[in-house]
């Protein structure tokens, strides 16, 4: 295959034409990217062998500063080709060392040349970089400290010293050896090793020693010295070259005395320890090796211990010969098996115990048991990645998978699909049962999400009740839906729970890669605007991702902010709208109603951010907001003005499952002072079917003296026993009954039904949306006492009622 490149041009014709003429050549031409960002980050995820960049790109980053983010981050080869090669411009380009400069407009040929001599020049500095690189690090690896010095034949330094990194970390950095003079390394040497060394210098052309030295920080250790001395200038011994490396050996030489004491403490140590001769012979063991492995001492003395002590576990790499030259020790985890056949994991050391000549006498081997590490690891690295509720990978997971998914599917030509569910109802269930019982849900739900799923696919809880499943390698998108359907249906399957039998649904959406998105970020967030697209149509079902989807939900993230900031900055309003006597048309309450006046979005109707509110958990906030704003201004009003009202307030199924719900009520009377028989609670029918003890919490309501009405009576699907056993006040016909009176005949009867019920348990009743003078005349025939809705009045604003109060507007009620 030919070389891959990469081409750099915001013009796509261009572009085009370039990848083209390339690929006539034989290379293969991996991306095309127009701005200079992109570039960046395409270049680290392709690698590509070439890049060909223009300089004048879209976007805030021009070619050169993408090019010298290129080199920096990944080395990769540049070729400029551009139109431009003003001073300024060239400077620019010259700062990131491209590999070529093509002035536009070029022929093929030329192209052709430049690339190749760009690729060839790359693939030599390769081999240059890698041969550097090998000498370094083996240089490294035997913690060698490298030095240079020359000497003119006036005995007088010329070039100085040179000396690695290590070299410098022991005797100190060159330009100060050189202000030293140039005995200075000498003088480090200690006095009593110093003769054998000025001696070699002088006669011999290669020095092997150890001997002893005073370091850089002033302690004193001992070194092994190699170095050769080069003539220079024709052979003139005076005018000398000296290039030698020298390895600290303290640690090694204090380490090799411990080893002939270790006997001292052999028998006394937790570690398993064996000794054996140069031959590898077992000739002693310790206690703590025989109760490690189960081997009496007798039973291994001769043997050799890697015959039956190590086992091999894929991954395990063995020890090398410790014995090798440049080898002192080793160190490293094998897999050992015990007498009985239990295989354990052990940490192991292997060191060889030379004679004063270095003559290797002895090996000796110490190692422990570290099942409970390894145990211990094994539980954090879980945790790490996994849910601790469920078992499910968690959100670091799904970072983790889609990373490395992602590249291959994209690589790979294939397809990945992400559903985002959300359960609906959870959070109902979670406040009125309990933690305790939610998260046994969650639990259940999650190993229904796991038994749905191929061994492939992966399922991921990212916190709450949301869930992600990833499904790699996608054949049809049809099988994304078949999945979901599935799920939907194991999930709603009721779930037997100690006290409880409930179900729930889900909410599910479906993004696909790299149809909808192409980076881990923007598919979960495709996924749940799916997700959210799902939830509004009416729940228990899933959506597939849509451009417009994304719109939608950056509304509902715009609103559910600015709901935080409104509760913050105090900037909701309450409306009120007035409640009239049927037979007078006479003022006797009012219903406080919130508002929303949004810096962007401008007056929010209510049924655009009441259903985020209560998604959020911002309703009890907004909530306990307009109970206590409306209070306090009703309090005003009646201290203000001879009048008696009654003031209405909305609560929705959260606040009243909230723990403190009745407290708060009961504080937010005390601090207004408005009087508890002024104000009444209206509930919906729903709102008491969620609540289990809704009974207990009505009474405990009514025992603070306040009214209690449902709201929007006839929608909830309530039984008649729901108003038989609660202490209800008032029933509120709702509007989608009043609309088509008396015309309608279906609305008679229900509006007639309600009259006879509210009638027969002694309950006030009041007509919602009432718009039309016949609808007023009905609805009073039938005995219905108060009413409200645009025939009498709209919402008003604070400023407005308090006039209609001041009897400026009065009339408008009659």
């Amino acid at each position: 295959m030919g070389a891959r490149i990469m081409v750099v041009e915001d013009e796509r014709i261009v572009a085009l034409d370039l990848k083209g003429g390339l690929e006539s050549l034989g290379y293969d031409v991996v991306g095309i990217s127009a701005r200079g960002a992109d570039a960046v980050e395409r270049a680290g995820s392709l690698r590509p062998d070439l890049i060909l960049m223009d300089i004048n790109l879209e976007g805030p980053m021009d070619g050169t500063e993408a090019a010298r983010l290129i080199r920096e981050d990944y080395r990769l080869p540049i070729v400029f080709l551009t139109a431009y090669a003003t001073e300024k411009t060239l400077e620019r380009a010259e700062a990131s060392i491209p590999y070529g400069y093509l002035l536009k407009p070029f022929e093929l040929r030329e192209l052709a040349a430049t690339v190749r001599m760009a690729l060839a020049r790359h693939k030599v500095e390769l081999k240059v970089e890698r041969s550097e690189e090998r000498l370094r690090l083996a240089v490294n690896a035997a913690s060698l400290g490298v030095w240079e010095w020359s000497s003119s034949a006036d005995g007088q330094p010329s070039d100085g010293y040179e000396l690695s990194p290590a070299m410098e970390r022991l005797v100190g950095d060159a330009a100060q050896i050189s202000r030293e003079g140039r005995e200075s390394l000498l003088q480090r040497i200690h006095p009593a090793d110093r003769p054998a060394i000025l001696e070699a210098l002088q006669t011999q052309s290669s020095i092997l020693a150890s001997v002893r030295m005073r370091f850089q920080d002033e302690r004193e250790g001992s070194v092994e010295l190699h170095a050769r001395v080069y003539p220079q200038g024709g052979g003139d011994t005076e005018n000398k070259r000296v290039i030698g490396v020298i390895r600290d050996i303290t640690e090694k030489r204090a380490f090799e005395d411990q080893l002939r004491q270790a006997n001292v403490v052999f028998e006394s140590t937790a570690e398993g320890i064996l000794i054996a001769d140069a031959q590898r012979r077992i000739i002693s063991v310790n206690p703590a090796f025989t109760a490690l492995t189960g081997y009496p001492a007798e039973e291994v003395l001769g043997q050799d211990p890697d015959k039956f002590l190590p086992t091999r576990r894929e991954g395990d790499h063995f020890n090398p010969e410790p014995d090798e030259p440049g080898n002192a020790y080793w160190q490293g985890e094998l897999a050992c098996r015990r007498s009985d056949g239990e295989v354990f994991p052990s940490w192991q050391h292997v060191c060889v115990v030379r004679n004063e000549l270095g003559k290797i006498t002895h090996f000796v081997m110490t190692f422990s048991d570290i099942s409970g590490i390894r145990k211990a690891e094994a539980q954090i690295n879980h945790m790490a990645y996994h849910d601790a509720l469920t078992g499910l990978g968690n959100r670091h997971r799904l970072d983790e998978l889609l990373d490395m998914e992602l590249p291959r599917h994209q690589a790979e030509g294939l397809r990945l699909a992400i559903i985002f569910m959300d359960l609906d109802g959870f959070k109902t269930i979670n406040d009125t049962l309990g933690h305790t019982s939610g998260d046994l849900l969650l639990q259940v739900i999650a190993g229904r999400i796991h038994d749905g799923l191929r061994r492939s696919d992966y399922a991921i809880r990212i916190g709450g009740d949301e869930f992600v499943v990833v499904i790699p390698d996608v054949k049809r998108v049809e099988d994304c839906a078949l999945l979901a359907e599935k799920l939907l249906k194991q999930i709603r399957t009721p779930v037997e729970l100690p006290h409880e039998r409930v179900s729930v649904s889900a909410s599910m959406g479906i993004a696909i890669f790299p149809d909808n998105a192409r980076t881990r970020q923007e598919m979960i967030k495709s996924a749940d605007s799916a997700m959210y697209e799902a939830k509004s149509r009416g729940r228990n079902r899933y959506a597939f991702y849509s451009p417009d989807m994304a719109a939608r939900t950056r509304e509902r993230m715009l609103i559910e902010q600015g709901l935080v900031r409104a509760l913050e900055d105090n900037s909701l309003t309450v409306y009120y709208q007035p409640v009239v006597d049927m037979a007078d048309g006479s003022l006797v309450g009012m219903e406080a109603l919130v508002r929303w006046q949004h810096p962007e979005l401008g007056l929010v109707p209510p049924d655009r951010f009441i259903g985020v509110a209560e998604e959020s958990g911002l309703i009890d906030g907004i909530g306990a907001w307009v109970m206590r704003t409306a209070c306090t201004q009703a309090m005003i009003w009646l201290a203000k003005y001879p009048i008696e009202l009654r003031l209405a307030v909305n609560v929705s199924v959260r606040e009243m499952a909230a723990d403190n719900f009745v407290d708060r009520i009961s504080h937010t009377l005390q601090e207004t002072g408005f009087p508890p028989q002024n104000l009444e609670i209206e509930l919906t029918e729903s709102t008491l079917q969620s609540i289990e003890h809704s009974q207990g919490l009505l009474y405990q309501l009514k025992a603070l003296g306040v009214s209690i009405a449902i709201d929007d009576f006839g929608t909830g699907f309530s039984s008649l026993g729901l108003l038989k056993h609660l202490p209800i006040d008032r029933i509120k016909i709702d509007r989608s009954f009043v609309r088509d009176l008396p015309a309608d005949s279906n609305d008679i009867a229900i509006a007639r039904a309600i009259a006879a019920i509210a009638s027969s348990l002694g309950l006030q009743m009041t007509a919602e949306g009432v718009e039309e003078k016949a609808q007023q005349q009905f609805l009073h025939e039938l005995g219905c006492q108060n009413a409200q809705g645009y025939l009498f009045s709209r919402p008003l604003a604070r400023e407005e009622f308090e006039q209609l109060l001041s009897g400026d507007k009065q009339n408008a009620l009659h």
